[in-house]
C-alpha cells in the first residue's frame, strides 16, 4: 500500500504570506493547494507563482464559488 499524501492548503489573502509558508513546509507536503481565498484575490498569477516556487509538486488551484 503507498502512504497517503498531504496536502498544503494555502488559504491566505496574500501571494507573500503563502509562499511564506510554503517555503517552510514544501519539504513535509506533496500537494499544495493555492486556496479560493489566495485564487480571488491574487488570480491565476499565485497558481504560476506556487509552480515556479515548487516545480516537483503536485498544483492544485481551488476556484470552487460554494461549499455545497
Amino acid at each position: 500500500m503507498s502512504r497517503p499524501l498531504l496536502q498544503l492548503a494555502l488559504d491566505h489573502t496574500s501571494l507573500e504570506a503563502a509562499q511564506r509558508d510554503v517555503a517552510l513546509l514544501q519539504d513535509h507536503v506533496d500537494i499544495v493547494e493555492a486556496g479560493t481565498i489566495l485564487c480571488l484575490t491574487e488570480g491565476l498569477s499565485a497558481v504560476k507563482a506556487l509552480r515556479a516556487q515548487c516545480p516537483e509538486k503536485i498544483i492544485v488551484a481551488d476556484w470552487k464559488v460554494a461549499d455545497a
